[in-house]
């Protein structure tokens, strides 16, 4: 996507970190002022969670103290 935007073809919306972790010459970052805050979430697939994700889950659940019901 940056190469597309770096080519003139468009923009694209990114999380702000981006500016930091995805630097492109020829591309600048141009924050919203006003914009809502960005959620995140885990895609995972809905027949079976592996053990590792379902750890991984818990972990990140407890971590920023949401449970998985919220989720």
């Amino acid at each position: 996507m940056r190469s597309l935007v770096a080519a003139g073809f468009g923009v694209s919306p990114v999380a702000a970190r981006a500016a930091e972790h995805h630097v492109r010459p020829g591309v600048v970052f141009v924050p919203f002022r006003d914009a809502p805050a960005m959620e995140y979430g885990i895609l995972e697939p809905a027949a079976k969670r592996a053990p590792c994700a379902r750890l991984f889950v818990e972990f990140i659940s407890e971590l920023v103290g949401v449970t998985e019901a919220e989720s």
